[in-house]
Order: C-alpha cells, then sequence, then structure tokens
C-alpha cells in the first residue's frame, strides 16, 4: 500500500464530507494549529499536522514545525495520512523507511519522514475525512503514554471540526428562520421549529464531546449522567471526565463554561481536553487547575469555567479534591450522614484571580459504603427556590437515598427527585462514586 492512492481516497460519500467540512484548500486555521502545537510539544516531535485529504490533494488544516512560507499541502500520493483513511484505524510506525507499509513514500525523501503516528479524524456522520499525527526525522518506538497523548488531541481535532459544522448549521438554521419571519407571520412556528432544531443540533454535538466509554475503576463503583435543559435558547458547558492514571489512581472532573450557548460548547470542548492532558500527566488537582487559568488567559478565552477536580488513590482509599468556584462535592457516609466538602475551594478559572499560594486541597477518606456525588448546578437550581433551599434538598434526598444504593440507579433517582415538573432550565452534569 506504500505506493499509489487507496481506493477509499475516492469514496463519494467521504468526498462529499469533506467538501462540507470546507476545509479542502485549508491554509491552517488558529485552533487547528494550536493542537498540532500541543501534540510537538508533548511528544518532542519537530512536525505535527492536522490534515484532510480530498481526491488529489492533502491539506494541512493544522500544521506545526514548516518551515516558513512551505505549502500547507501536498498530494495524496505522497501523504501518509492515505493509510489512516484507507484502513480508518491509527497507523504507528517506527521506520517508514523499513516498514513495508510505508517504504518508497515520498514523503521520506521530501519531508525526511522515519517515523510516525496518527489517528483518524472523522465528521459528524463519522466519514473519514484525514489524520491528526505526528512525525519524527529519526527511528522511535512510541510509548503508550505518547499514543494516549495522540489520542486525546485527535479527538479534540474531531470535536473541532464537528463543532465547526454545528456552527454551519445553526447558521443555516438561523437564516432559513430569519427569513421566513420577514415573508411572513406564520414564520413564528418555523423559527421557533428552527431553535428547537438548533438546540437538538447541539445537544448532540454536547453529548459527543463526553466520554462515550469509561474506563473501570479500582475501589469504585461510579455512574455519570448528563441531561440537557428543556429551553431551547440554552446550549451550555456542563462536561465530566474520568482519567485513569495508574493501578490505583483515577482522576474525576466535573465542571460547566459560563454561558449557554455555541461558544459555551466550544469553550468546553478545549477545557475538558486540556484538563484531560493534564490528568494523564498525572498533574495535582491545584496545579492542573493553576495551568489550566493560565492557559486560558493566555490564549484570550472569553469565558470562565468552574470545575471539581477529584483525584482517587485506590491503595489509601484517599480522595483529594479541589473545587474552582464549583458547587461542592456532597459526601454521604453509610450511615446516611450527609455534608457538602467547602475545602479545597479556589476562584473560577479564567477569571484573572490566582489560587493563594498556601492554597491547599480537600482530602477525605471513603470507608466501605461511602458515596460521593459531584454534580452542576443545574441539579439544584431547577426548581427556582433559594439556591441555599436547592442544596439542602439534594443533601436530605441523597442521606436518605444513597446509604446502600448502587451508583446508577441512585443517579437516576437523584435526577428523578429534583427534576422539575416543566423539566430542567439547565443542563445538569451528575458523577456518583460509591467505594462497595
Amino acid at each position: 500500500m506504500a505506493l499509489g492512492v487507496p481506493a477509499e481516497i475516492h469514496s463519494p460519500e467521504r468526498l462529499r464530507a469533506v467538501s462540507e467540512t470546507g476545509l479542502a484548500g485549508s491554509t491552517g486555521e488558529s485552533g487547528f494549529d494550536d493542537l498540532t502545537s500541543a501534540a510537538a510539544r508533548l511528544l518532542e516531535t519537530p512536525l505535527a499536522f492536522f490534515t484532510v485529504l480530498d481526491e488529489v490533494r492533502c491539506w494541512y488544516a493544522g500544521a506545526t514545525g514548516l518551515p516558513t512560507g512551505t505549502d500547507r499541502n501536498g498530494t495524496v500520493d505522497g501523504s501518509f495520512c492515505k493509510y489512516v483513511v484507507a484502513t480508518d484505524a491509527p497507523l504507528l510506525v517506527s521506520d517508514a523507511r523499513t516498514d513495508p507499509r510505508t517504504t518508497g513514500n515520498p514523503a521520506i525523501e521530501a519531508m525526511g519522514v522515519v517515523a510516525w503516528a496518527g489517528f483518524p479524524v472523522r465528521d459528524a456522520s463519522g466519514e473519514v475525512l484525514g489524520s491528526f499525527c505526528v512525525v519524527d526525522t529519526v527511528p522511535r518506538d512510541w510509548t503508550a503514554t505518547q499514543i494516549e497523548a495522540l489520542r486525546v488531541l485527535a479527538q479534540a481535532a474531531t470535536d473541532q471540526v464537528h463543532l465547526r459544522q454545528a456552527l454551519q448549521g445553526e447558521r443555516r438554521v438561523r437564516a432559513e428562520a430569519e427569513q421566513a419571519w420577514i415573508e411572513a407571520e406564520v414564520a413564528r412556528a418555523d423559527l421557533q421549529r428552527a431553535r428547537a432544531r438548533e438546540h437538538e443540533v447541539v445537544e448532540v454535538i454536547q453529548r459527543s464531546l463526553l466520554p462515550r466509554v469509561l474506563p473501570e475503576v479500582p475501589g469504585l463503583a461510579t455512574a455519570v449522567r448528563f441531561d440537557a435543559s428543556n429551553e431551547a435558547s440554552d446550549m451550555g458547558g456542563d462536561w465530566y471526565d474520568v482519567i485513569r492514571q495508574g493501578a490505583s489512581e483515577t482522576s474525576f472532573i466535573i465542571g460547566d463554561v459560563c454561558g449557554h450557548d455555541v461558544g459555551a460548547v466550544a469553550v468546553m470542548a478545549q477545557v475538558r481536553h486540556s484538563l484531560h492532558l493534564l490528568a494523564l500527566r498525572q498533574a495535582h488537582p491545584i496545579d492542573a487547575l493553576s495551568e489550566l487559568d493560565g492557559l486560558m488567559l493566555e490564549n484570550d478565552f472569553d469565558r470562565f469555567a468552574t470545575v471539581a477536580f477529584l483525584s482517587w488513590d485506590a491503595s489509601t482509599a484517599g480522595l483529594t479534591f479541589v473545587s474552582a468556584g464549583h458547587p461542592p462535592p456532597l459526601l454521604v457516609r453509610a450511615d446516611g450522614t450527609a455534608r457538602y466538602l467547602e475545602e479545597g475551594r479556589r476562584p473560577p478559572v479564567n477569571i484573572g484571580l490566582a489560587s493563594p499560594d498556601d492554597a491547599e486541597p480537600g482530602m477525605v477518606t471513603l470507608d466501605p459504603g461511602d458515596t460521593l456525588i459531584a454534580f452542576t448546578d443545574g441539579l439544584y437550581e431547577a426548581s427556582g427556590a433559594d439556591l441555599e433551599d436547592g442544596l439542602e434538598q439534594l443533601r436530605a434526598l441523597a442521606s436518605t437515598a444513597a446509604p446502600g444504593t448502587a451508583p446508577d440507579p441512585l443517579a437516576d433517582l437523584l435526577l428523578a427527585g429534583m427534576r422539575p415538573g416543566g423539566g430542567w432550565k439547565d443542563d445538569v452534569a451528575l458523577v456518583v462514586l460509591r467505594r462497595p
């Protein structure tokens, strides 16, 4: 397969997907360039790319390491991306000069490609657009940590493509609705339907940004939930994540980016992936949130975020936690005693207020039968009552329901017990941990 163009490149469905994204012919976009820059730094490679293939050219939608003035495209035949498109699978090459899959590829001579690693990038319908890859000019064996970091960044590129498509769809829907409004009063109904479609599209995108498969967590039973707001105008930035870091360590992250629009979802995607990578590096919760704070301020993010970062160590049954402007987690002991964990507080990220130099995380030991509940504010703000009353309602419900109840049914009980008759006014994310 080293020479020539695989038949999969010319799939009509794939080429249609490439055309609809508008990435063919791209001369580079800052968001994708930022991701390739992060990949090159993390994997310590001189080159990194997000490439999109049409029928004849390989376009560098994101690139790092190219000499100034270099064209941001090449031939399909001379690309390594074609192998990923052909197989719809990652490709890891230690030495392209001797690997039978790649030997003879023109890029070996033209660009000095020796080691190569890449993952597929797909559009929202699942068609493979191209690859997210790193390139080295010397042989190397890719480590498991490097491969996982590259997978996460490739998923971030995929998420950005999906958000790009959602924004394009939103503009079309709004334009159609506004035109209909001008043409006739009856278009009020069309506008409402258009907004409902817009909300549905963004909800699908938002759910796609959440982890698809949760890892097994040593020493804990877990459950997660995401419920979207019933309000057509509300599209939030709520998310959760679960990251295994070793034999006994696991991080749980739950957060909320301010705003109720597509912009909040876009920022959420970048924040989630940044924290995921920091967790993979086994950063301490305080350090991870401080680094995220710096990244958001440095890159002029226009939204702030609240985050709860919890780090579990199964070897000690200890939970270390930090809440950056986020609702405090709720601890329910096996006997039903329940309290909010107010320790480990720091300001939200990206508001310009750093953590105090003496900031300390909260720490608690989970005994058998104990339950920990982390959530976003939509869970207790839904009733419209005073916020303190909403938190007390949640505490009382959990105190009764949690003892002896597994995380999955408990999560459903909490959502059912807190959901108002008219549905959620804001998105709700929920993480439930229980030590058996």
